[in-house]
């Protein structure tokens, strides 16, 4: 399921509203002129649909089966299927792609990022369109590489095959950046950074085999880290389409993409540290670990400088508060003290008259 659900209506209306109008879902005329568009939509929309859930799950598990050492049996098996999966997922939009959504369920409106709403319809288009394939393809490629079945193998150790690969990888992924950019550069470089990267190694080496041979690391790094991404985003995709369909609250979304998102990154950054990433790959794809290393370690040490300092300014508060209020209390215990010896003194006065 996604968060670029689609409305297939006859126009290319931009709208930003998050939930679907039957008015805009219905679907007339004919698809190439031989097959009813409702029919088209209605099966499109069901492999879309099937395959996104099954890309979540098979991801998931993927993502806990990557800290077991050694990998299973069923590893590659199971990569296949998801990257086919995920292709699928991505693929099925194309058909819709000017009905791609222009939303999206963050605590900062769009006005208040300065985003107009083709840049967050460019944006759900790069990640959730182009993104799932992409993402998707290197996965595909080293999943039937490790079937080690003799005609995927002759196939995939030709030069020629690995530098198109890689040159159109590249192509695909910075036509995904320019989607992407407009909404955040530390995203885009963040969905397209690793695909760059080995595409770069890829075109080195010259072939998958060679690559493979001189850094046997870099295979679980491209799929471990597909995986990571591919997971969080068909997360945040499967929730998104729940609240279009008024099935959850906004707030529940926030929350779990909240909890869910960084606990993956977490998984993921643990596995990378024990790979010992800064001497199993290669030169070209460094920086991408180390630069994910930095931004969150640094990320989340800004969030504890803002909780201590939220912190200290309540306590600071609590304080000058608990002051006034002794203070207050003290001004009234000497008002009554005050008006007391007033009172005494008048008592003392008339009974001596």
């Amino acid at each position: 399921m996604s968060e670029t659900a689609v409305a297939a209506t006859s126009t290319t209306e931009i709208h930003d509203s998050p939930f679907e109008d039957s008015d805009r879902l219905v679907a007339a005329g004919k698809f190439l002129g031989l097959i009813e568009k409702r029919y088209v939509r209605t099966l499109n929309g069901a492999v879309h649909g099937i395959s996104s859930i099954l890309s979540l799950l098979l991801s998931n598990l993927l993502l806990l089966e990557s800290l077991m050492y050694p990998k299973a049996s069923w590893h590659s098996s199971l990569q296949l299927a998801m990257a086919v999966c995920t292709f699928l997922s991505g693929a099925t939009l194309l058909l819709f792609w000017n009905k791609v959504q222009s939303w999206q369920l963050s605590t900062t409106s769009r006005q208040e990022k300065g985003l107009t709403i083709q840049n967050m319809r460019s944006l759900n288009q790069g990640r959730g369109v182009i993104g799932m394939m992409a993402f998707s393809i290197y996965p595909l490629v080293l999943a039937l590489d490790q079937k080690q079945e003799a005609t995927s193998r002759v196939f995939l150790s030709d030069v020629a095959f690995s530098q198109t690969l890689a040159t159109s990888m590249l192509a695909l992924s910075f036509y995904q950046a320019s989607l992407t950019f407009a909404y955040s550069k530390v995203i885009t470089s963040f969905y397209t950074g690793p695909r760059i990267a080995f595409s770069l190694a890829l075109l080195q080496y010259r072939s998958l085999p060679a690559l493979k041979e001189a850094f046997p690391a870099v295979v679980d790094f491209v799929q471990d880290e597909a995986v990571m991404i591919i997971a969080c985003v068909q997360f945040g995709f499967l929730w998104y389409y729940l609240f279009s369909r008024r099935l959850v609250s906004k707030e529940f979304v926030q929350k779990a993409c909240k909890v869910y998102h960084p606990t993956l990154l977490f998984v993921w950054l643990t596995r990378l540290q024990f790979s010992a990433w800064w001497r199993t790959l290669p030169s070209t794809m460094t920086w991408y670990p180390a630069y994910v290393t930095f931004a969150t370690v640094l990320v989340m040490g800004l969030k504890q400088l803002k909780k201590m300092r939220v912190s200290k300014a309540s306590s600071t508060v609590g304080t000058s508060q608990n002051t006034r209020r002794r203070s207050s209390i003290q001004k009234a215990v000497a008002e009554n003290i005050s008006m007391t010896s007033l009172r005494l003194r008048a008592m003392d006065a008339s009974s001596s008259s």
